[in-house]
């Protein structure tokens, strides 16, 4: 059984070429796995409400980004056909999308010994919200396997997503390539 965690394929963070790139691939894999086997998508949405930005330590480091109601908040076109489920969160990670995987799976009738539930995480930006929520998911799940499709990643820059892969292999995520 699989369950694949879309971090804020959002379209603030998708406007350039690589991004792009990327969006098509996630696309792609998610198809794929749609055909393949049944598996449980899960979309989160980077969530800043105007007002509470300004307050916010983030707002020291990065412009406004992923404000309701604006077009930059909405999930890239290509994916909203996948993102059955989605989690707004208000800061790098979301709580809820791991009580979420830890319920589902609490649910799930399978041979704990033989069969394998496996979390696979991609999306945007390695480097900041997909390295806190795999690294939140490890430590709610420590049993899951769990890996980031470091291909279907990408961070701030080339370094900090290299850097961020290194963390989470480090914490025994598996970082795999699709």
């Amino acid at each position: 059984m699989k369950i694949i965690v879309v971090i804020d394929a959002q379209k603030d963070f998708c406007q350039d070429f690589e991004s792009k790139l990327v969006v098509e691939n996630i696309r792609a894999y998610l198809e794929q796995q749609k055909a393949a086997e049944p598996c449980f998508i899960i979309f989160t949405q980077d969530c800043h409400y105007e007002d509470a930005y300004e307050r916010s330590v983030e707002s020291y480091f990065y412009p406004p980004h992923c404000i309701p109601d604006t077009d930059g908040f909405e999930i890239v076109d290509e994916l909203k056909p996948y993102a059955g489920i989605s989690f707004r969160k208000d800061s790098f990670t979301s709580a809820e999308l791991c009580n979420t995987i830890v319920h589902y799976v609490s649910s799930l009738e399978y041979d704990k010994v033989n069969d394998r539930v496996e979390v696979e995480i991609c999306g945007f930006l390695t480097d900041i919200c997909v390295i806190s929520n795999a690294l939140l998911i490890r430590s709610m799940n420590p049993t899951l396997d769990i890996s980031v499709l470091s291909n279907l990643c990408k961070g701030s820059d080339e370094d900090s997503h290299r850097a961020a892969l290194q963390v989470m292999k480090n914490c025994l995520i598996e970082v795999k390539e699709v």
